[in-house]
């Protein structure tokens, strides 16, 4: 390409925001743009917590709801902010692309420029991240690594030896998040021990964070068992509420001017996007398609061309009600049909999954097909933001803007391709009746010929013959223009039929898949295996766009009990789900810290626990279902005495700081409490006081009660350290390293 091809396009990609110009149509939100990001602020305050707090953080939502934004303008810049070292990446899938693994370590490796962050091909990542050497660094601030659009690892990932890489490519990070150190590890430190020294076995502060379309979240479950914390911390993405997308609307324009757009004129402009009538409320809108960001540039471009100082209602009433296909079609109407063949051919798979194409190739491709300036027929596709340039490992990538854009390239493409069809069709019907005519010219001329001499008799006779076989080859060719006739009038037909049951197709699949969520969920909550049922009826609540909890639990207890009663008592996501120790009660609980206890037979609820600030850890039941004790996040701890009329008389037992990891209980009404904080508590239940406190060296993962009333406490560096009343403690080291995470 040439320098001056590189200054065009840097030019118009300048151009895509400014004070003039605050909405980006359907072009993600990066950090360079934030400062028009809108809307999205209790998503990003979730999302920062999540990362923050866990090694894996999966993300995902239906296609085209703005998780890439999401992710550059909201998440990246606070991760920023609290000093996190935040790398972006999107895996590559092409033949002279390295392998998905090494993508990872050159991500790791831009993040940490510096000698001691050898991350080559000989080590692993744990055996990297974890080497002391490197640890400080890694305190210092936390490095973050977001992969964007994961879904491609399985619609291009899945074809020769990339899918081994994926498998790889998940084991890797598996044994960084999980705390596990890889196999062939584990071996050297079996006949060199000394080797230990240069690893730190706590957990890793490195955090993944993995995004992807909803539609592909079958996929990513496949590799549970190698990852089993992406079952632990997942977040969905909803579509905008409608005060959501007044402030989506109204704030980026106000950055600059505030008189651009005012609330009267924004709300007009939710109300138009979501179809509701005029009168509706804002709070009752619930889902806004997104196209908010599209149909603001829209008429923000109407209002530049008209030299107004503001959107005005009166611009909003003129949008059109397919303003996404106007949209696409106003993209192509001054441009040659190539450059739409290009686009519909080359950037899209046969799926209609959205495919990245070198610019190099895009202006070959043109140029063979003798278009003039292909050059600037890009940049006008740019500069609509139909379609945007990156580069990503030294070469220059053109790629459709938005997956919402896709299924209309791939109708146009449909439509497209039937007409040239038809078309050749019709060429076909062409020819055969030239043919017609030609035999008939032939017949008559053979005819007259034998009006000429007597003498010509057999010769006139043979013509003759030759006449009739000509008439009847015409004949032959008339059918079968007429055949071809019909049969382009029934490809046109066909086209719409094919459109049709796509549609169907579409819709039956979506039915099909939330059908399976469904079924799946059903058959682990028979199983009591509660995560699990949550997890599937989630997803289908998520596919048929109902609020996740009240979905998952009204389609559970329908289901099972042909009841109506629903656990959406809850206002936050449910983080667990367990049974009491008699099974008289399920318990639910959410990430706001609230537990409520159901009868497990009618599912009515009997009690609700809030004390809690945070997210619960660990519940624990006495034998009799009399009093249950929850521990949460934050270090909390609460006894609840399980009264008559659903009240409770609640006990703070708080003494730690840190995550409460378990809760056992002991002889006499005693119970201990292991905690992240490295503290070990024992209580005497019936007078709610403190019994001992032992402080650990590192993290105590779990503890429990060996017989005679001896306490063996477990530590995140292998050690198994019990307590016996009246004597010192004894240490004795298990030779494995425990994840310090809990």
């Amino acid at each position: 390409m040439s320098e001056s091809n590189n200054i065009i396009v840097s030019e118009v990609e300048s151009q895509l925001v400014d004070a003039q110009h605050p909405w980006l149509g359907l072009t993600s939100f990066t950090e360079s743009t934030y400062q028009y990001f809108f809307g999205r602020d209790e998503e990003i305050q979730n999302l920062f917590t999540r990362v923050r707090d866990n090694p894996l953080t999966i993300l995902y939502g239906q296609s085209g709801l703005g998780k890439t934004s999401l992710i550059g303008a909201g998440l990246m810049p606070k991760l920023d902010v609290a000093n996190y070292r935040a790398r972006l990446i999107r895996l590559r899938f092409g033949d002279q692309d390295p392998s998905l693994i090494r993508q990872l370590k050159d991500a790791f490796a831009e993040l940490l420029p510096t000698n001691e962050a050898s991350f080559n091909d000989d080590l692993t990542l744990w055996e990297t991240l974890q080497r002391q050497d490197l640890r400080h660094m890694l305190l210092a601030k936390p490095p973050v690594i977001i992969f964007d659009q994961f879904e491609e690892a399985f619609t291009l990932g899945n074809k020769g030896d990339r899918e081994g890489q994926v498998l790889e490519l998940m084991q890797q990070i598996a044994d960084v998040v999980e705390n596990s150190p890889p196999e062939s590890l584990k071996e050297k430190l079996r006949t060199d021990r000394k080797l230990a020294r240069e690893f730190d076995f706590t957990q890793s502060p490195a955090r993944f964070l993995i995004t992807q379309r909803e539609d592909y979240l079958s996929h990513l479950e496949e590799y549970s068992a190698v990852v089993p914390s992406m079952m632990r911390n997942r977040m969905a993405l909803h579509k905008l509420t409608g005060p959501q997308a007044l402030q989506a609307v109204v704030r980026p324009g106000q950055v600059a001017n505030p008189n651009l757009i005012d609330e009267v004129v924004g709300a007009q402009v939710v109300r138009f996007v979501a179809k509701r009538d005029s009168d509706t409320p804002l709070e009752e809108i619930q889902a806004v398609p997104p196209l908010i960001s599209l149909v603001c540039d829209e008429l923000n471009n109407l209002r530049l061309a008209r030299n107004l100082l503001a959107i005005t209602e009166s611009l909003v009433t003129e949008q059109s009600e397919d303003i996404l296909n106007a949209f696409y079609e106003q993209s192509f109407s001054q441009l040659p049909s190539e450059v739409r063949q290009l686009v519909e051919d080359r950037m899209l798979t046969q799926t209609g999954n959205r495919y990245p194409v070198p610019r190099e190739d895009a202006i070959a491709f043109l140029t063979s097909r003798g278009v003039e300036d292909p050059e600037r027929h890009m940049n006008s596709l740019v500069q609509r933001r139909l379609i945007h340039g990156e580069e990503r490992g030294g070469i220059r990538w053109l790629e459709i803007t938005h997956d919402v854009l896709a299924p209309l390239a791939v109708a146009s493409r449909d439509e497209r391709k039937e007409h040239e069809r038809v078309i050749k069709a019709e060429k076909a019907a062409a020819r055969s009746r030239t043919a017609i005519k030609r035999f008939a010219a032939i017949a008559i001329a053979m005819g007259l010929l034998s009006l000429v001499s007597i003498g010509g008799l057999l010769w006139a006779n043979h013509q003759t013959g030759v006449a009739k076989k000509a008439k009847a080859a015409a004949e032959v060719a008339l059918v079968k223009a007429k055949t071809a006739t019909d049969s382009a009038e029934a490809a046109e037909a066909k086209a719409k039929e094919n459109e049709d049951k796509a549609t169907q197709a579409r819709l039956r699949s979506e039915s099909q898949l939330a059908d399976s969520y469904t079924e799946k969920g059903i058959a682990a909550f028979e199983q009591w295996d509660m995560p699990g049922a949550l997890l599937y009826l989630t997803s289908a609540g998520m596919i048929e766009d109902k609020p996740i909890i009240r979905r998952a639990l009204q389609k559970t207890i329908v289901r099972l009990n042909s009841k109506r009663e629903s656990w959406a008592a809850h206002t936050s996501e449910i983080s667990g789900i367990r049974t009491s120790s008699t099974g008289k009660y399920i318990a639910t609980s959410d990430l706001e810290g609230t537990v409520r206890l159901w009868d497990s037979k009618s599912f009515e609820l009997k009690y609700t626990l809030s004390n809690q600030s945070s997210e619960p850890t660990s519940i624990h039941f006495d034998s009799a279902d009399e009093y249950c004790i929850v521990g949460a996040a934050t270090g909390s701890v609460w006894h609840y005495q399980l009264l008559d009329n659903a009240k409770v008389k609640a006990v703070d037992l708080r003494v730690h700081f840190d995550r409460i990891n378990t809760i056992v209980p002991g002889e006499k009404g005693s119970v201990a409490i292991a905690s992240k904080d490295r503290f070990v508590t024992t209580w005497n239940l019936e007078e709610k006081s403190l019994e001992s406190k032992r402080e650990h060296k590192k993290p105590v993962i779990a503890a429990y009660w060996l017989e005679n009333g001896v306490l063996a406490s477990f530590t995140s560096d292998g050690q198994m350290i019990t307590s016996i009343p009246g004597e010192e403690e004894k240490t004795t080291d298990l030779g494995i390293q425990l994840a310090a995470a809990y």
